[in-house]
């Protein structure tokens, strides 16, 4: 599980890094740490009450995959755009 927090932690510095590298607006930083914030504290309560009913274990497997499965799509959409290869998105979007 550390290894999975941690790898979320720097990739989320590494995407505040980049688009702060581009845009130079701290702004847009600010929007970018709120969209990352917000489903957070939306789906809280909807978090509580599955945890309540289900097994932790099964929770747990399933935001995993689903969040790899979303990390993944990410990468290949940020990587391969019309069929080229960014050269300087690949580290902001990690290889999980």
């Amino acid at each position: 599980m550390f290894l999975v927090f941690g790898s979320q932690q720097m990739q989320q510095v590494a995407r505040n890094w980049f688009l702060y590298e581009i845009t130079r607006s701290p702004l847009l930083l600010a929007m970018l740490g709120l969209a990352n914030g917000l489903p957070m504290v939306l789906f809280s309560l909807l978090g509580g009450a599955l945890a309540d009913r289900f097994s932790k274990k099964l929770i747990i497997m399933v935001s995993m995959v689903g969040m790899a499965a979303c990390s993944r799509r990410r990468r290949r959409r940020s990587c391969c755009r019309r069929g080229r290869q960014s050269s300087r998105s690949w580290w902001v979007s990690g290889y999980s």
